[in-house]
């Protein structure tokens, strides 16, 4: 509608153009002719003096030759009917112009207008168009949305929910098992060092000619590295058991907080190692102190 209300105005205006400049040309064209006539009979006015002045000079002639005045008057009838003359054929002549530009610019003016009610006809051709194919795809889209069985997407989000409440099952026991996985593994390095530290103290007890030097070799010789290697094991193995967890977002979101959750326990493990081994090898140095001040005085005793 907007489209057909601009040419309707675009018509009135073109319109009101070509009118304006059909008038515009006349009065032009008007002035044009009265300058020229003008013109014309500002060049005759010097050829009219001179005849008169002819004729008042050979006045005299003329009393005795009627048939020279005679001439004299009808040659100023002529100038005067040749500048009527001139400006009766330039008015004609613009008057001829006038009526064919008239006729061009009509043409025009009807061209214009036929084509503006082409442009119209096709608006109204290519809105009805796109109000069929407007139509036509609501039309579509009502039947698409109608197909949509609420019940089956109902249903749908109800398998998702139990899938991922199973999942998170799944993921919990294998939480769980994780961690007495890990427990069994922390109290078996824990026995493991209170073993060797017992074993390493019995022997420092009963060999007692041993030096203080092959004493801190035995206690450098625990090997920490096995610990560490166990620790490392561990957390492959929990690594390993995340890996296989069947959704990928949850595997991945659960493996950074077993991650967690085992780094903070292993550091807490191994914190609790750390003291315990350091208590440990405090009491077996004390015990090693006592037991070469020991030595000593029952060797210098008996020297005594």
């Amino acid at each position: 509608m907007e489209n057909k209300s601009i040419l309707i105005q675009s018509d009135e205006v073109t319109k009101n153009m070509m009118n304006e400049l059909q008038d515009d040309m006349i009065d032009s064209l008007s002035r044009v002719a009265n300058n020229m006539t003008e013109e014309v009979m500002e060049i005759l006015k010097p050829i009219e003096k001179k005849l008169n002045e002819f004729k008042r000079e050979f006045q005299d002639f003329q009393e005795d030759n009627e048939d020279f005045g005679e001439q004299i008057d009808e040659l100023n009838n002529n100038l005067s009917k040749v500048s009527q003359s001139i400006k009766n054929t330039l008015e004609d002549s613009i008057k001829k112009i006038i009526i064919e530009q008239t006729i061009v610019i009509n043409n025009s003016v009807n061209k214009l207008v036929e084509n503006t009610e082409k442009i119209k006809v096709n608006i109204e051709n290519n809105e009805n168009e796109l109000l069929k194919a407007v139509q036509n795809s609501t039309h579509v889209i009502g039947e698409q949305i109608k197909t949509i069985e609420i019940e089956k997407i109902d249903e749908r989000i109800d398998s998702l929910e139990e899938n991922i409440e199973h999942k998170m099952k799944s993921v919990n026991h294998n939480i769980q098992q994780l961690d007495e996985t890990l427990e069994k593994r922390a109290e078996l390095l824990n026995k493991n060092v209170e073993d060797k530290i017992a074993l390493l103290g019995k022997y420092i007890v009963r060999e007692e000619n041993i030096n203080k030097e092959d004493i801190l070799n035995k206690i450098d010789g625990i090997n920490i590295n096995e610990i560490e290697k166990r620790i490392e094991l561990v957390g492959k193995v929990i690594e390993n058991n995340l890996s296989n967890s069947e959704d990928n977002i949850l595997e991945r979101v659960n493996a950074i907080n077993e991650k967690i959750d085992a780094k903070n326990i292993l550091i807490e493990i191994i914190s609790k190692m750390e003291n315990e081994f350091t208590q440990k090898i405090n009491k077996i140095q004390e015990e090693v102190e006592w037991g070469n001040r020991s030595f000593f005085s029952r060797l210098l005793g008996k020297k005594r």
